[in-house]
């Protein structure tokens, strides 16, 4: 919602002062601010992907991130590339030349970004832009991200291009060359206080500057910014997190400017912002955000009386409104958020050029009543606000166009009038508490968006007219227990939300909205009271038979309706070729999946299946061309069906592998090798997880054989070594772990995330086989690579085992040094960690050093000791002063008996370290049976 509302603003801002400013409606501006209102970039390989949601554009116009020249090309032989108007390029420097070349096909591109590249990033050498990028003569805007690019030579580079005008250089380091100065036709640019220190700019012709400021301590701000304002040219400031101290006074000189926007600027204590930008009387567009500084006023604002737009945000002190707005009488634009204001006064709806006002977040409860002369308001956005009302003089504005009151209080509203409002195009009235249906709205013919849901109407009015507009009807979470007979004369409907009402059957005229793109009709259980009960769950009996007739139908979901027709669902979903198709079918009592051959055209986006009463699966539903993230899970499937079941069917092998197990038999050649070893080999850790290890190793090697490469490229080594490990392959289980930690050293992460199990069954392996030596080497190797506790002291024991003292010594000495790295941390941090305290002593009594093991724990204040953690210090002070004094052995003994009756014995502490050495330090017998002796008073 953030984004949503400054991108209003961003754009009112760029229209209102900048007419023409771009030749596309993704306007430079949003490209260079790069704050809140900055574009999209979708990324490239998602665009390029079959199937993908994205290759239905919701418009005609793209920003792109391009990882590779290939993606570029991609988009070429798509015919994607008449769509691009904006690219963020991250390619490495050997294809920037290209990657440029092939830029030249985009017709529309006018914005072009040169980002981090992680290959750019080890460079030392600067990279050169390639002069081919003159013949982007469209290009209005650019952008260098990566600093890591010749600036100098790249200005030079540039300056062909006559429609360049927009040039961001905010993340180039140190003065800006003066080559940017040849840039004749740039009037928009971003840079920081840096760039400018050295710079006579005092010839460019630029409009709009985008500020961010540097580190107070260089003392280049102040300067920066009067070179700025000594320029004729200069109409649009924002400035961004720059630390002006007392110096605010600076802004008096910026008044020439028609356009300023202040946001995270830091002034000194008793520094007020509008002290000096209300001398700023030319000011026609102001926006004020400072850095959650509480003690801003608005005091001097009622001298901008200039301005036409106004927009205040984070100013906590602000809770009354400012009865400024007689003064402010020009004002077209409000925009207030983030303050504590409870009412707004009535002469702010006297504003008789205002359009567009905008609340957010704040306090305020109710709006004034009384007579509107805001004639030409078109929209109105008061949400995220604890709104009680909406007056009856709201449905007298009729130049509104947009209406948004969403999450609010509101219970009062005009009960009718509101076909007054002809022009109104969206309104939204959710998540509210609204129990009447806003009388005259079925009037509007011309609106296109209306938002009702989560609120408490129970009833709608059927519709008069005819020539409806409107597009999207959500209705969901309210008590209606019927639709309007006549709803199909909302046959421009793309989006109906009716969820969670109180409705059984659905009229049959729906099936003229044969525009449908999504239909929303679940039904989810009803919450409790605090004495159990709940309201009843009502559930739609079926679907109109008009519903089949939507070919653009891509989502539709009927979850939750336990005995809705499952004919009438599959007649939607089966009516015609469906792509990319959205089904959530879960929890409706479906016992079966028809046996249609219209399934082979079917390409489904998602389909949830889960919590049905399914058995079985026919073997037409396996002919779908593409199967993606399909949800069977809680059916009844007999034997192992159920295990593969358990997660996401994400491909037609898994879907297969299903069909294998529920010895359904399927027509020859209804799946590739690949994608059959493919899905054998996704299926390999939900065999895992349900312990069926056999199963696992079987899914393996059926999948070795049809496609090795593919099962390669799918399975997940650790598991398929679980699986191997419990069938007795520790031989095999070896070489698959080796395999899984060397696609963990390429990737730079454990890949399952958990290198404990790793460890386990690789060191367990080694073991078994008598490979000791190879189990010490795995055990250090986790412990340095990946700091898996306790493993370096497991390395130490084995290494022990094997006769190897010297390791085992310089083991412990490293582990011994690292957490007493730790403790000396944590006391400069200021914090105590009682856990790693005793570890420590612990460490250190396996070391052969109980005296410093005591000083350890006599170290500790106890009144830090919480839980379990006195008995373990208890334990291990016994433990430690037994191996100092073997002939007190009895007289410890009874203290540590005496302790325990105090403070309880131990519980959560694993001695497997502590016993293994213990076995292999003491040949003497009596020995060992004294220490088990005091581990066993305090188990």
């Amino acid at each position: 919602m953030l984004k949503l509302r400054s991108t209003l603003l961003t754009i009112l801002l760029v229209c209102y002062f900048a007419p023409g400013f771009a030749q596309h409606k993704d306007h430079l501006y949003k490209y260079i601010t790069h704050d809140v209102s900055k574009p999209d970039y979708h990324q490239a390989q998602f665009l390029i992907k079959p199937y993908s949601y994205e290759d239905r554009f919701p418009s005609d116009s793209l920003n792109v991130e391009f990882g590779s020249v290939q993606q570029i090309q991609d988009f070429i032989d798509k015919g994607l590339h008449k769509k691009v108007v904006g690219i963020r390029l991250k390619v490495d420097s050997a294809n920037i030349d290209r990657a440029i070349g092939l830029l030249k096909a985009y017709p529309r591109l006018c914005f072009l970004g040169f980002d981090e590249s992680p290959i750019f990033a080890f460079k030392v050498k600067k990279i050169l832009l390639p002069g081919s990028i003159k013949e982007l003569k469209n290009l209005q805007g650019v952008e260098f991200i990566f600093t890591g690019i010749d600036i100098p030579d790249a200005l030079v580079k540039l300056r062909p291009l006559k429609k360049l005008s927009a040039i961001s250089l905010a993340l180039v380091k140190g003065p800006l060359p003066k080559e940017v100065l040849q840039l004749k036709n740039i009037t928009t640019i971003k840079l920081n206080a840096t760039h400018i220190r050295d710079l006579d700019i005092s010839d460019t012709k630029w409009e709009h500057v985008f500020f961010d400021g540097v580190d107070p301590k260089l003392g280049i701000n102040v300067p920066a910014l009067k070179k700025l304002a000594a320029l004729p040219s200069l109409k649009n400031l924002q400035l961004n997190s720059c630390v002006l101290d007392n110096n605010a006074a600076v802004l008096q000189e910026f008044k020439g400017i028609r356009s300023l926007k202040v946001q995270f600027v830091t002034l000194s204590k008793g520094q007020q912002l509008f002290d000096h930008i209300g001398k700023l009387r030319q000011l026609e567009a102001l926006s004020i955000r400072p850095y959650y500084d509480s003690t801003q006023t608005t005091e001097g604002l009622e001298q901008l009386t200039n301005l036409r737009l106004l927009s205040i945000e984070n100013m906590p002190r602000i809770t009354r409104m400012p009865d400024v707005f007689d003064a402010l009488s020009k004002l077209k634009v409000l925009y207030l958020s983030d303050c504590n204001f409870t009412h707004v006064p009535l002469n702010i709806f006297r504003l008789r050029d205002l359009e567009h006002i905008e609340l957010f977040g704040d306090k305020l409860t109710t709006l004034p009543e009384g007579d509107y002369r805001c004639k030409k308001l078109r929209s109105a956005k008061i949400i995220y606000s604890a709104l009680t009302n909406i007056p009856e003089a709201f449905t007298s504005l009729t130049k509104l166009e947009d209406i948004n009151f969403g999450s609010n209080q509101i219970s009062s509203i005009p009960t009718h009038g509101w076909e007054r409002l002809t022009k109104l195009k969206h309104l939204n009235l959710s998540s509210n508490k609204i129990s009447v249906y806003p009388g005259g709205v079925e009037q509007l013919t011309g609106l296109q968006t209306l938002g009702l849901f989560d609120n408490r109407i129970s009833s709608m009015p059927d519709l008069p007219g005819s020539g409806y507009q409107l597009t999207s009807l959500l209705l969901s979470s309210n008590n209606l227990n019927v639709l309007p007979e006549h709803i199909g004369k909302y046959d421009q409907l793309t989006f109906l939300g009716i969820s969670q009402n109180k409705l059984t059957t659905l009229p049959a005229s729906l099936g003229n909205c044969t525009k449908l793109r999504r239909f929303e009709a679940a039904v989810f259980p009803r919450p409790k009271r605090a004495d159990g009960t709940a309201d009843s769950t009502y559930y739609i009996n079926a679907l109109p038979e008009g519903l089949k007739n939507t070919p653009d139908m891509e989502v539709l979901n009927v979850s939750g309706n336990r005995g809705i027709d499952p004919a009438s669902v599959f007649n939607v979903i089966l009516a015609m070729p469906r792509f990319n198709f959205v089904a959530n079918c879960s929890d409706i009592g479906l016992t079966e999946i028809p046996p249609s051959d219209q399934w082979r055209n079917v390409v489904l986006g998602r389909f949830d299946l889960d919590n049905n009463q399914l058995t079985t699966l026919p073997p037409q539903f396996a002919a779908m061309k593409t199967v993606r993230n399909m949800d069977l899970r809680k059916n009844p499937f007999p034997g192992n069906a159920a295990n593969l079941a358990k997660s996401e069917i994400d491909s037609k092998g898994q879907l297969i592998a299903l069909y294998n197990e529920l010895r359904v038999a399927l027509p020859q050649n209804i799946v590739s090798a690949a994608d059959y070893a493919t899905g054998l080999a996704l299926s390999i850790s939900e065999m895992v997880e349900a312990k069926m290890f056999a199963k696992a190793v079987e899914y393996a090697e059926k999948s070795i054989k049809l496609d090795s490469a593919a099962y390669n490229r799918t399975v997940r080594w650790d598991d398929i070594a679980v699986a191997r490990y419990h069938t007795k392959d520790y031989t095999g289980a070896i070489t698959d772990l080796e395999r899984y930690l060397l696609k963990d050293k390429k990737n730079f992460i454990i890949i399952g995330g958990m290198p404990e199990r790793a460890l386990k069954y690789k060191a367990g392996a080694h073991i078994i086989l008598g490979q000791k030596e190879q189990a010490a080497q795995t055990f250090e190797y986790f412990a340095r690579q990946y700091h898996v506790a306790g493993a370096l002291q497991n390395a130490a024991l084995t290494y022990k085992e094997i006769g190897r003292d010297d390791k085992f010594d310089q083991l412990m000495d490293t582990v011994i040094k690292h957490q007493k790295f730790s403790q000396e941390f944590n006391i400069k941090q200021k914090r105590t960690d009682v856990g790693s305290i005793l570890d420590h002593a612990e460490s250190l009594i396996v070391a052969g050093k109980p005296n410093e093991a005591i000083k350890v724990i006599n170290g500790l204040d106890t009144k830090l000791y919480t839980g379990n953690y006195l008995p373990i210090n208890n334990y291990l002070l016994a433990t430690a002063n037994y191996l100092l004094a073997p002939e007190q052995f009895e007289q410890i003994k009874t203290k540590l008996t005496a302790d325990i009756k105090t403070n309880g014995k131990m519980s959560g502490w694993n001695f497997d370290m502590f016993n293994k050495w213990v076995e292999l330090n003491f040949a003497d017998a009596d020995k060992k049976a004294k220490l088990m002796q005091l581990q066993a008073l305090g188990k």
